[in-house]
Formats: structure tokens, C-alpha cells, sequence
């Protein structure tokens, strides 16, 4: 299905097209230049049969083009939302209401004079949870996460964000409230929370539409190679598989405080080795919480989290005040 959409772009490549026959523009007076934009991908891909129902459609093209425009249609007609640009190439419809799990939708996007559809079908996930999952702990890889933010810093990113979250449902329905904390090897090889990190409360937040959830926190703070490592407005949400065994399709974002990196950088770097690492990559720093220009926003999809059966979270609000923390971090303000 790939190549038959490859060959379907390659043919649009091939057809110029414009808004007039006119040789002349009707507003300026100037020559109509031929329009060239076509389409690169999508996301869903076309005869995808497993879209994100609490997902968007994506369409990378060629160039920039205010005229592009993409319709999302159902079994119950046309489909409200808005569309966005995400950098100068990728047009994102977001529909107002989620989709409908194991449904037929097809996208028509409108290029030059040419429309594309393109049809797909939406997974099972969706459907409401089955099981009540209050006291599970899920284990939240970051490694294969689709990094959109920070353009091209990403990677990097990744290489320092080496540690691997757990999050925890204190409850479940009809709202969620959950618990985070950082993960580490146990002496038997298997995951378990790591003692010497904080953990962080999310606020109560809706589990609606079952089974999609999402919830916030002014903070993360978690340490790796002895150094406190801050994520300031914190974001995740998922959707739970109706099973119970995973979390799916998570987004995680925040403002990543890049100061604490300087020194998994380089050994006796300033305080802004991180920035200007990230400088050099394309990307910006701005400013964190307290005003100082030191963060990078992070933004993180296509997450996912398994249960770890038999595990647990509890809550650590201060690792300096347990003892055997003592020779595995610095016990100073972050």
C-alpha cells in the first residue's frame, strides 16, 4: 500500500496545476506560478488498520501551502475540527470528538487541483476499560517515543532522558488520579521504583472519554548519574487498552530545564552548555518557570506503557530524609 501511495504522489509531482488559466494573477497583475506542492506522507498511512481514535491526521508535504486543506469523513458523515501547521511542511487536522474504535474514516486532503483520500480504519483501542486498574503500575519506555519537540534536538534529548518513568493509578474511574516515580534494575533484574527518587502526585483528573485520560503537574523531579534532572509542567495522557495491560498511544511534554544536563555534557561545563548544544541543533531555549532562559520544551507522542504485574508505586516526598539514600545522591536543593 506504501508504494501504490509513493506512485500517487510521484504522479502529482509530475502534474502542475494552478488557480487560473489566466497567465496573469486577476488581484496582482503577476504570472501565476505553477503549483508544485504534493503530498510526502500521512499519518495514519494509507489501508492503516490500526489509527489512534483520540488521534489527529498529519500530512507532511512538500512545501508550504496555505491552500492545502484536509476533510476527515465517517460512517456518520463529515467530521468537525481544526487544522494547524506543525513547522513549515506538516499540515494536522485535530476532529473536535474522538473517532469511534474499529471504524472506517477516510481523509481527503485538497492539493492544487487535485484531492488525495486517504482511508484507514481506527483499532480497538477506545473501547472502555474492562477491569478497574487502581493500584497497577505501568512501565513508560521513553526510547521509541516520537520526539516532535525540540525540532532536531530530540535525539539528543533521548540520549540524557535515559531513565524510564513508572506511573501508577491511585484510582481509576470516574476520575484518575495518578502517581509517578522513576524506575530502576532490582537485585533480581526486574524493574522496580527506584528508592531515591521523589516521587510526583498528579492532580485528579478526568478518565473521560473512557478509556483516555490526561493530567498535569507543576513538576518532575528525578535524579540520574547523582544530578536532579527538572521537567517543569508536566503533561501525560494515554488511553488504557480495555484489557488493563497497557497504557497506549501516551503524549508526555513539559519544559525541560536543561542546567542540571550541563554537566552529563561535559565535566565542568556552564550552566548553559545545554542551550547552546541545543542552539547549535536548531532549537531555542526559553525561559523556565523562574524567568531564567534555560528550558527546552519537550513534547513526546506515541509512548506506550505495559503493566508491571506485582508492583506498586508508594510515595517519596523527601529521598534525603531516608537514610539509605544517603550515598546515592547529593542531598541539596535541585
Amino acid at each position: 500500500m506504501r508504494h501504490a501511495f509513493a506512485a500517487l504522489a510521484s504522479l502529482l509531482a509530475l502534474s502542475s496545476c494552478t488557480g487560473s488559466n489566466d497567465p496573469l494573477d486577476d488581484d496582482s497583475g503577476e504570472p501565476n506560478r505553477p503549483c508544485t506542492t504534493t503530498v510526502e506522507s500521512t499519518l495514519p498511512e494509507p489501508g492503516a488498520t490500526n489509527a489512534y481514535a483520540f488521534g489527529s491526521v498529519e500530512v507532511s508535504l512538500t512545501d508550504h501551502n496555505e491552500d492545502v486543506t484536509v476533510q476527515l469523513s465517517g460512517p456518520s458523515g463529515e467530521l468537525t475540527g481544526t487544522t494547524s501547521w506543525r513547522g513549515e511542511h506538516t499540515l494536522v487536522f485535530t476532529p473536535s470528538e474522538a473517532l469511534s474504535p474499529d471504524t472506517n474514516y477516510t481523509a481527503t486532503i485538497d492539493v492544487c487541483d487535485h484531492s488525495v483520500p486517504v482511508d484507514f480504519h481506527t483499532s480497538l483501542l477506545g473501547t472502555p476499560a474492562s477491569v478497574d486498574v487502581t493500584g497497577r503500575a505501568y512501565l513508560l519506555d521513553l526510547t521509541p517515543a516520537r520526539v516532535l519537540q525540540p525540532a532536531g534536538v530530540g535525539s539528543v534529548i533521548k540520549d540524557y532522558l535515559t531513565s524510564e518513568m513508572l506511573v501508577g493509578f491511585s484510582s481509576s474511574s470516574p476520575e484518575v488520579q495518578l502517581i509517578g516515580a522513576i524506575a530502576e534494575e532490582g537485585t533480581a533484574g526486574n524493574t522496580i521504583q527506584a528508592a531515591c527518587s521523589p516521587t510526583v502526585d498528579f492532580p485528579t483528573a478526568s478518565f473521560a472519554p473512557d478509556p483516555y485520560f490526561e493530567a498535569s503537574a507543576a513538576k518532575l523531579d528525578f535524579v540520574v548519574a547523582k544530578t536532579h534532572i527538572l521537567i517543569h509542567d508536566l503533561f501525560l495522557s494515554g488511553s488504557l487498552k480495555a484489557d488493563g495491560q497497557s497504557i497506549e498511544e501516551a503524549v508526555l511534554s513539559g519544559l525541560v530545564d536543561t542546567r542540571p544536563l550541563a554537566a552529563l555534557i561535559q565535566e565542568d561545563a556552564t550552566e548553559d552548555a545545554g542551550c547552546t548544544l541545543a542552539e547549535s541543533l536548531g532549537a531555542t531555549c526559553e525561559p523556565c518557570p523562574g524567568g531564567e532562559v534555560f528550558c527546552l520544551r519537550l513534547h513526546a507522542d506515541h509512548l506506550r506503557a505495559d503493566w508491571l504485574e506485582g508492583v506498586e508505586l508508594y510515595r517519596i516526598e523527601d529521598e534525603c530524609e531516608l537514610s539509605w539514600c544517603a550515598n546515592d545522591i547529593d542531598c541539596i536543593e535541585p
